[in-house]
């Protein structure tokens, strides 16, 4: 309760600063002193509740970073948890005479995830999506190679001048 009330009067007492010196400003405008505009002078005084909301956007982006920072850790934990239970069933695998797992079974799997778009369709789908509809427009691209440099060579094959 006291960090509340305390908190408050001390906001408080930043306002009623901020407005003793946009009053100042203005009554200096009024003499002719300085020529600002209100809108000057609202940028040159700095509004303590502008504060207080860009230090809530700093404390939520810590908090952001803290949380990342936290799933990292919990990710590594993971990853070193698993490391251990492979070396150990690959112990308990030697103990009954089997094989043990080979690693590169797990790789594979992963390169065929790596190279899946969202929806499903692999980078090999799209490849050929787009060299079927290259076709519709002869403006396009195939393989690197544009439509228009085949028409050139066959001009210059044929002995035709553009």
């Amino acid at each position: 309760m006291f960090m509340v009330t305390h908190k408050a009067r001390k906001l408080g007492k930043l306002c009623e600063d901020w407005q003793a010196e946009m009053n100042q400003l203005s009554e200096k405008v009024r003499r002719g002193e300085v020529n600002y505009t209100p809108e000057e002078i609202h940028a040159m005084v700095v509004d303590p509740r502008r504060i207080g909301a860009k230090r809530a956007r700093k404390s939520k982006l810590d908090s952001e970073k803290k949380k990342v920072a936290k799933q990292d850790k919990e990710i590594s934990k993971l990853q070193r948890r698993e490391r251990n239970l492979r070396e150990y069933l690959n112990e308990v695998l030697k103990m009954l005479g089997c094989d043990p797992v080979p690693d590169d079974i797990e790789d594979e799997s992963l390169n065929k995830r790596e190279h899946e778009v969202d929806d499903g369709f692999t980078w090999d789908d799209l490849q050929k999506d787009e060299n079927d509809y290259a076709g519709d427009n002869d403006d396009l691209q195939v393989d690197g190679f544009a439509d228009d440099n085949d028409d050139n060579q066959e001009k210059e094959l044929s002995g035709e001048d553009e």
